[in-house]
């Protein structure tokens, strides 16, 4: 079989999210979030990641 490489990396990431614990429970906890609308824009997003020290790129 064969695969393009995007497809390759796609599924080795979600192999990874699957095969450990801790990374699946923070993915179905945002899942979950988002679902009951806590939500961020991307004006929201760019403020609370500068709060939190780190440089954003809003262009």
């Amino acid at each position: 079989m064969l695969m393009g490489a995007d497809d390759y990396d796609a599924m080795r990431e979600t192999i990874a999210v699957l095969s450990d614990p801790a990374l699946l429970r923070a993915h179905q906890e945002g899942v979950r979030e988002h679902s009951q609308g806590d939500v961020l824009n991307s004006d929201q997003l760019a403020e609370a990641m500068k709060n939190a020290g780190r440089s954003v790129d809003t262009k």
